[in-house]
């Protein structure tokens, strides 16, 4: 059952709903609502996509895409959905009731862990046995919509970008630590209009398998195999990105879109001494947000 009352740090069969949450919701029942971000939670998204944005690309990232110097953050929304929280919830409640008999030694914490004090402060209260924290999710308006309206599937992962490579580390759900990797998995949709989309997801991590090799990994993580998700960590490996790995569907909860721009440095380049004797640099202007630099000709 959901209980529609404050959450208390102690272990129960009973789910609870945040606190934090609308009267809507919590008393009056409604089955999902989207709030405009307040001022803090804008800040701290835009602190967690700064704090994690770094200058590097893979192959996953498309040639008409090119790396932007940052992500700017346009608006969010911070969604209440209690039919995916109580999913979330058992599965935070069975890997607290698990690890909080045998903690971690060293648990597998991403780069967005403790970077932003409030959303933090949500995710638990006391001793984070189950691993939870928030990671980052590729997407674009229209698959958003639907993911925060009925969760993350397994089987469309990869759907927004049809003829991508397979995945390696098995069919599951892929989120990253990093904003400029979940960059690589955005698109602005048929709008065109310069706006990308990605999410920020709960996650629980729980007892997390490290891969360096690529190969599939399903029979090693819950519900099949002994750990809760899997970290592919191609950044020991060719030092591009971390990425976690879940094949269950019910260990993330989305919570917020957010939607930005992807923004670019201005382009120098040298100008050959011509008929006129003129020689120096220059900078290229109007810049084309949405697709980059333009590249001279």
């Amino acid at each position: 059952p959901i209980v529609l009352n404050e959450p208390v740090p102690v272990l129960s069969n009973a789910v609870v709903l945040p606190g934090f949450w609308t009267k809507e919701v919590r008393e009056l029942g409604s089955p999902h609502n989207m709030l405009e971000c307040t001022s803090d939670e804008l800040q701290e998204l835009q602190a967690l996509i700064d704090g994690t944005f770094i200058q590097r690309q893979t192959v996953d990232r498309s040639i008409l895409d090119p790396l932007p110097s940052k992500l700017v953050v346009t608006s969010a929304k911070r969604s209440e959905h209690p039919a995916l929280w109580h999913r979330y919830g058992k599965v935070r409640q069975r890997a607290t009731a698990r690890l909080s008999r045998k903690p971690l030694t060293a648990p597998v914490l991403p780069a967005t862990a403790s970077m932003a004090p409030l959303i933090s402060s949500r995710i638990c209260r006391g001793v984070n046995f189950a691993n939870a924290h928030v990671l980052f999710h590729g997407s674009n308006r229209a698959s958003a919509e639907s993911i925060l309206s009925l969760g993350l599937k397994i089987d469309l992962s990869g759907s927004n970008q049809p003829g991508h490579r397979g995945p390696m580390y098995g069919h599951g759900i892929y989120l990253a630590e990093r904003a400029s990797k979940s960059d690589e998995y955005s698109n602005d949709g048929p709008e065109l209009n310069g706006e990308y989309v990605m999410l920020l997801c709960r996650a629980v991590l729980g007892d997390v398998l490290a891969c360096t090799t690529p190969r599939d990994c399903e029979e090693d993580a819950w519900p099949k195999g002994t750990y809760d998700a899997v970290l592919g960590d191609r950044e020991q490996v060719s030092s591009t990105y971390k990425e976690f790995v879940f094949f269950n569907e019910d260990q993330i909860y989305p919570e917020y879109e957010i939607r930005y721009r992807r923004h670019y440095e201005p382009i120098v380049r040298e100008i050959a001494e011509g008929a006129d004797g003129r020689q120096g640099r220059e900078t290229a202007e109007g810049a084309d947000e949405r697709r980059g630099p333009l590249s001279a000709a």
